[in-house]
């Protein structure tokens, strides 16, 4: 599971890596961010729905399904399982026709210490560049209120013999070649 993860690249940065055309109305929110926690607004790059081109949009980390009847999912929506991307109800169409790309530099992982404390460990490419968290983006309308919430969840994957020592699951990590 990866419950934070961080930027050091600011929209500029990110528009150069991923190639991306207009920025002119990306807010300033898309700058560095060292703590990058669930419910916060993230950017993600994306298909534009009338050009399909890659854009940056600004989503909600917690993925809201399109089904839902609250903007509060039912179950904790930060991850997506790789393994279920195809069988569950709330990753398939998602996963079939809205993938993302979420950019980062490091995630956080936590040994246990004892009991009560736990030591985070920023895990990142040994060259520290910008690279792709693999992600799935939902869109949510309030019927009642019209309501519109754009939000992400990271997949996640078996680990790698480095990372299995800290958990189960880690993220999905896209090289730029993919």
């Amino acid at each position: 599971m990866c419950g934070r993860y961080g930027r050091r690249s600011d929209k500029q940065h990110i528009a150069e890596h991923y190639r991306l055309r207009d920025l002119r109305e990306v807010p300033l929110e898309a700058g560095p961010d060292w703590n990058i926690t669930p419910d916060s607004i993230q950017p993600v790059i994306r298909l534009g729905r009338d050009t399909g081109e890659r854009e940056l949009a600004l989503l909600k980390w917690r993925l809201v399904p399109f089904w839902s009847k609250t903007p509060k999912p039912p179950f904790d929506t930060i991850n997506a399982r790789a393994d279920k991307l195809l069988t569950s109800g709330s990753w398939r169409e998602p996963f079939q026709r809205r993938r993302c790309l979420i950019p980062g530099e490091f995630f956080y992982e936590w040994e246990p210490i004892d009991k009560k404390t736990k030591q985070p460990y920023a895990v990142a490419l040994t060259d520290d560049r910008l690279f792709s968290f693999g992600g799935i983006w939902d869109r949510w309308k309030d019927h009642n209120s019209g309501q519109v919430i754009e939000s992400f969840a990271m997949i996640t994957c078996d680990p790698n013999e480095t990372m299995e020592a800290f958990h189960d699951r880690t993220p999905l990590i896209i090289e730029p070649r993919d």
